[in-house]
């Protein structure tokens, strides 16, 4: 994984004057923080979930031990499991998270909801797999949100830059990351998803918890991920970092 780092640090640091300005030395971009902080199961929200139940969604918090910014960035990250499992805590997020803060940067490991609707049987067909992408990715935009809400109410609990949030995911949650970022009209939402369906109202944003501040990132990372259409990306929209594998 680590082999990804000086591409993502190009991203990371390409989006804004600040940004450029910080990582000109070890911090952001070489592994400095020896220990990190851990704050889990924080709430950023609640939905329904494709059971009809109240879902309670949880993130974990990574900051460098002893740090003293406190205006950081922030890589919230999302995990794989094909929409059907997987966890904040799973392999394929956890040593990418523990990588990041160690080179400075905040970082926050969601759950999110999962579960298809018909799997196993009969199976799932294309709007239940496209239904089950959208209650993800408005959990991923109440996180986003979250963050913002916590610095506007809170006083900024974690420290970080609102303007320097990256969203990146793995597998499942690499959809998610270019959902978020290029999903954002109204009309790009597929007209057979059933948004009367309670925890699939709320049009773009959802309503998983946090209205009233923009999801909007500074960049999205997406590791293995796929966008539903292409014509959704525009000129001066958000920057992406991709990666595949076979």
């Amino acid at each position: 994984m680590r082999n990804l780092y000086p591409l993502v640090f190009a991203l990371l640091c390409m989006v804004s004057s600040d940004a450029i300005g910080q990582c000109v030395g070890f911090r952001y971009r070489d592994f400095i923080f020896p220990t990190y902080d851990l704050s889990s199961n924080i709430t950023y929200g609640v939905n329904i979930n494709e059971q009809g139940n109240p879902d309670t969604l949880k993130l974990d918090v990574y900051e460098p031990s002893g740090d003293v910014e406190t205006s950081r960035p922030l890589v919230i990250l999302a995990h794989g499991g094909n929409f059907l499992g997987g966890s904040k805590t799973g392999t394929d997020v956890v040593p990418l998270a523990e990588d990041l803060v160690s080179m400075g940067y905040v970082v926050a490991s969601i759950d999110y909801r999962v579960g298809m609707d018909n799997f196993p049987v009969p199976g799932p067909d294309s709007v239940d797999a496209t239904e089950s992408v959208m209650r993800a990715v408005h959990d991923a935009r109440a996180s986003v949100r979250f963050f913002k809400w916590d610095y506007s109410v809170n006083g900024n609990t974690y420290g970080i830059d609102t303007s320097l949030i990256f969203f990146g995911g793995v597998s499942a949650g690499g959809f998610m990351a270019v959902q978020l970022a290029y999903l954002d009209d109204i009309s790009e939402m597929p007209s057979y998803i059933d948004t009367t369906q309670a925890g699939l109202g709320g049009g773009v944003e959802g309503l998983s918890g946090n209205p009233g501040y923009t999801s909007k990132v500074a960049g999205v990372i997406n590791i293995c991920g796929a966008l539903r259409d292409t014509a959704w990306m525009k000129p001066g929209d958000t920057p992406i970092i991709s990666f595949h594998g076979d």
